[in-house]
């Protein structure tokens, strides 16, 4: 178990071949449990827990320099409820792919660090909870379906792009799908004026198609400040 501090791996097998669980243990403890891949072409195979106790809690890759890839193939977990106090993170310029299924009802916070890209590579994943994109980052995904179905970015209900005046982007690469997700844009808890916005960028070979009829699931309060959607990509179909 990780329960505070951060633990650096250099080496594909350097967890052994056991579970790993990311844990700050109390309700108030914020020791700030991370687990940091610290060198480029890892592929780390162990299944990893992130548990519902305490604070912080962090899942990194994040190098000097840009253009490194690292990956995860081992089932991801995640029972953390609150999204603002986990995050998946990859650096600038760097690429995390998680090839292995996603699973649990808690907090996906994908966090770019200003260009950093975490892809979702399994169709299987049936994470249930909420999906939150900030900081300027970038979630790959090769899928998405309706709610409840599982999809490479899960089978929950929506996908928050943004938080507070940052910025997040969902990218699809897939052949074609269609959903009937909402997408929220920004996402806050307290402040003034919060302008975050969101960006879809489709890069299929086919179509990514969004079924709802309110496509947009509202933030509302007294800090909500004008928001802005950008949509991008190379497909020409009937997005």
């Amino acid at each position: 178990n990780i329960t505070e501090g951060q633990l650096r791996i250099t080496h594909s097998n350097a967890l052994g071949t056991g579970a790993v669980s990311i844990t700050d243990d109390g309700a108030n403890s914020n020791r700030e449990p991370s687990l940091e891949l610290d060198a480029a072409g890892l592929l780390v195979a162990n299944d990893i827990t992130i548990t519902n106790d305490g604070f912080l809690k962090r899942l990194r890759f994040d190098m000097t320099g840009t253009g490194n890839t690292s990956e995860i193939s081992g089932t991801l977990t995640l029972l953390e409820t609150t999204d603002r106090i986990i995050g998946v993170t990859a650096g600038s310029g760097e690429t995390l792919v998680l090839s292995g299924q996603v699973r649990g009802a808690g907090v996906l916070t994908v966090q770019g660090n200003s260009g950093g890209t975490v892809k979702l590579t399994n169709d299987t994943s049936d994470h249930t909870g909420v999906v939150l994109v900030r900081q300027g980052g970038t979630l790959e995904i090769s899928s998405i379906a309706d709610a409840g179905v599982a999809s490479s970015v899960g089978a929950g209900s929506s996908v928050t792009l943004g938080y507070r005046n940052e910025t997040g982007t969902l990218r699809y690469v897939g052949d074609c799908d269609s959903t009937n997700r909402q997408i929220r844009i920004g996402e806050d808890f307290s402040g003034t004026n919060r302008t975050g916005g969101g960006t879809i960028d489709a890069n299929g070979t086919g179509a990514l198609v969004f079924t709802n009829s309110v496509f947009n699931e509202a933030e509302v309060g007294a800090w909500v400040g004008a928001r802005t959607l950008t949509l991008v990509g190379s497909n020409s179909g009937a997005n």
